[in-house]
């Protein structure tokens, strides 16, 4: 796994992708076509440049329901919703998020499920909805370790440990930061590491523990 800053290889994905993109539309393959642009769309959305991450997902989602993949309408949906979530959108990110839940749930798609509960698990916690909040991160941690993704788990574990510290549950909160943070440095992950490690100076920061509140900061 290349690591987000590797601007290089970020760059020589895109235009392979948009190569596929291109190649896909030349020989008529939709569906090829629409992952291509699933993929661009993400890497856009990691670059910071939203409004072509959604121009692109928007399309894919155009072109899936054309042709009749779900999975690729819901994983299109997931990437809207993270979209709006990342500009401050988190209405739109509600909605794009639930639409995909309810998609992923009818066509039993557990990946496209753990990604929407999680988005939607991050727009109730800053609503302070935090039971609602709980209960999504804890069913897309469940479904993240049923598929075997250690990414989804982690990220899973970092919102739930967000909710918890919260509520004053410290001790759970740091388990959750710790454990997300030692999985993010196995899989190399340094966004998850990141707010691992952030969460982990705030638990410290709140028991006056300077010294490790500055040590993770």
């Amino acid at each position: 796994m290349c690591r987000v800053g590797s601007h290089r290889w970020w760059s020589d994905a895109h235009r392979r992708y948009d190569r596929a993109r291109q190649a896909a539309r030349h020989i008529g393959d939709q569906r090829a076509e629409a992952y291509a642009l699933l993929e661009l769309g993400r890497i856009d959305q990691i670059g910071g440049f939203y409004g072509a991450a959604r121009t692109g997902f928007r399309l894919a989602r155009r072109i899936a329901v054309a042709v009749g993949d779900p999975r690729c309408q819901a994983e299109a949906l997931c990437e809207l919703g993270q979209t709006a979530w990342l500009i401050g959108d988190h209405g739109d990110a509600e909605r794009f998020y639930t639409k995909a839940l309810r998609m992923a749930c009818d066509i039993d798609y557990p990946p496209a499920e753990c990604d929407a509960r999680n988005g939607l698990g991050h727009v109730e916690r800053l609503a302070c909805n935090y039971a609602a909040a709980t209960e999504h991160f804890t069913r897309s941690w469940a479904i993240a370790i049923g598929v075997g993704d250690r990414a989804r788990a982690a990220s899973a574990l970092w919102g739930h440990a967000e909710v918890v510290r919260r509520l004053g549950d410290n001790g759970t909160a740091r388990q959750n930061y710790t454990d997300a943070l030692r999985t993010a440095r196995q899989i190399n992950h340094p966004k998850i590491e990141g707010d691992a490690l952030r969460g982990l100076a705030h638990v410290a920061r709140l028991a006056e523990d300077w010294d490790s509140a500055r040590r993770y900061y």
